[in-house]
């Protein structure tokens, strides 16, 4: 199988990721050569029950969607075919009066601005189900055998640098995961960074933008954390976390010349999920630019 090939050497890409700042979003590009074998998932239906959702828009259904509620949008994009998920609010500042400072936008008993609206004297009303459908439908993608592991190469010069596990729950159960791999490709490339400081400060600084985007896109918040961080240490360490408790993606244990698999660690929220895919795909962007 292609995904432990990759952990031990070359192999041509079947899909990557990528981060997009206008309009916000990530890019998922699936190879051609496996693009239209991705016509059956019998997780489909479990999930069309489990989470709630409508009809499931396949890769190879005529349109431009994929995934539930139309979250992905497809487009060709050369020997790839592309789908984009734009990154939706959850939380929403509405025309209303907050319920709880009635207007005023502070708390009167702690002398600070309201908690519930923020100090925007709105109400903030919560959409989850635009960002559960880009996660289960991310979900759906990635359990495709052809691209978690898929049995055959395509004939793309680039390497396959990453394979992600995409985990959503339930509707109103919450947690979220991710995991996945890192070729032996791309941890070659984290000890580049890790032996170029300077380029590794512009890569995390990158990563760290980027995530705190996203995650205040989602998440209303006038006072914001500064709780995002990326660290590529020695031998492959490379943690990314942000807001949440000890929300962070760890690696496993790396011997030299390997790749790697990594896995979430108290991801509890949809939101949180997709900071964390945004920070991989602007390290894969970034590993890119630096012609791995």
């Amino acid at each position: 199988m292609l995904r432990l090939q990759m952990e031990s050497g070359d192999v041509p890409c079947w899909c990557e990721i990528s981060f997009r700042d206008n309009p916000l979003g990530i890019a998922i590009r699936v190879h051609k050569d496996i693009a239209g074998s991705l016509e059956d998932r019998d997780l489909v239906p479990f999930l069309e029950g489990e989470l709630g959702f409508g009809e499931f828009s396949k890769i190879t259904d005529e349109g431009e969607f994929f995934g539930f509620d139309h979250a992905g949008l497809k487009r060709d994009a050369g020997e790839f075919v592309e789908i984009f998920f734009a990154i939706p609010r959850v939380d929403i500042v509405t025309e209303d009066t907050c319920p709880r400072c009635k207007g005023s936008g502070e708390d009167s008993f702690f002398k600070r601005p309201c908690s519930y609206c923020e100090g925007t004297k709105k109400k903030i009303a919560y959409d989850y189900n635009s960002i559960l459908a880009v996660s289960a439908s991310l979900s759906v993608l990635f359990m495709y055998p052809q691209i978690y592991s898929p049995n055959k190469e395509t004939t793309s010069k680039l390497n396959q640098l990453i394979i992600l596990n995409i985990v959503s729950s339930p509707r109103n159960e919450g947690g979220s995961d991710i995991g996945g791999a890192w070729s032996m490709k791309f941890c070659n490339y984290f000890r580049y960074l890790f032996n170029n400081p300077e380029r590794a400060k512009q890569v995390s600084k990158a990563a760290e933008k980027a995530m705190k985007a996203v995650y205040y896109y989602c998440y209303y918040r006038r006072n914001k954390s500064n709780c995002f961080w990326v660290q590529i240490g020695e031998n492959t360490q490379l943690s990314i976390g942000c807001p949440g408790g000890n929300c962070r993606i760890i690696p496993q244990e790396c011997n030299s010349g390997e790749g790697c698999d990594f896995y979430g660690n108290e991801v509890d929220t949809q939101i949180q999920q997709l900071s964390l895919l945004t920070a991989l795909c602007v390290i894969h962007d970034e590993a890119r630019k630096d012609g791995w």
